[in-house]
C-alpha cells in the first residue's frame, strides 16, 4: 500500500481527490515517439450531415429528456429555453438554421456553462475527432454557418467543421426574436 491510498475495512481505497487527478490529457494525441505532437483529439457533434468540432477546453454535456418551453413569436429555429440546474438556456435548432431540416426529439447537447451555456438538439452523442489533418479551404459549409466557420478537419468519417460558437449564438440570439 502506497501513501496514496486508504485502508478501511481491509480493503486499500484510492481517495477520490486523487482518483480524479489520476489521468492526464497526455494520452490521445499526446505526441509520437519523438515527443512532437502529431494531431489532438476533441470533440465533435453531428447537426444533421454537418460535423462540428468543439473548441479545446469548452465544457460540454448532454441532456435526455428536457422540457423545453417554447417562446411566442420567436425564429422557427429558437426552439425554446430549458431549465438546467436552475440556470435559463436557450435551445437552437442548428438543422432548421442550417435549412437541412428539423428532425423529431432528439437529445441536447449544452454548450459552455451558466450564462454562456446553449443547448442544441443532436441525434447521437459526441464523438472523438483527429484534428491532425486540415482540411482544404474550400469546404462545403451553409451559407449562414460561413461566417463563423474557421477552418476544418479531415477525419475517417468526413469532414468536421471548427466553429466560432460564441459568435454564431450571439448572432442567432439576437435575430432570435425576429420572424
Amino acid at each position: 500500500m502506497n501513501e496514496n491510498t486508504t485502508r478501511t475495512h481491509g480493503r486499500s481505497w484510492l481517495p477520490p481527490s486523487l482518483a480524479l487527478a489520476r489521468y492526464t490529457a497526455g494520452g490521445l494525441g499526446a505526441g509520437n515517439a519523438h515527443g512532437q505532437r502529431d494531431e489532438t483529439v476533441r470533440y465533435g457533434f453531428k447537426v444533421g450531415s454537418i460535423g462540428l468540432v468543439t473548441p479545446p477546453g469548452l465544457p460540454c454535456e448532454v441532456v435526455d429528456d428536457a422540457t423545453i418551453f417554447p417562446i411566442p413569436n420567436t425564429a422557427h429555429w429558437f426552439t425554446g429555453m430549458i431549465n438546467l440546474r436552475g440556470n435559463l438556456v436557450p435551445v437552437f435548432d442548428l438543422q432548421a438554421v442550417f435549412g437541412i431540416g428539423a428532425g423529431g426529439p432528439r437529445s441536447l447537447l449544452v454548450i459552455n456553462r451558466g450564462a454562456e451555456a446553449v443547448a442544441v438538439p443532436v441525434d447521437a452523442l459526441p464523438q472523438a475527432v483527429s484534428t491532425g489533418q486540415k482540411a482544404p479551404s474550400s469546404l462545403p459549409v451553409p451559407a449562414q454557418l460561413e461566417p463563423f466557420c474557421r477552418g476544418g478537419y479531415l477525419a475517417d468519417d468526413g469532414i468536421w467543421l471548427e466553429v466560432d460558437f460564441a459568435s454564431l449564438f450571439q448572432a442567432l440570439g439576437s435575430s432570435a426574436g425576429g420572424l
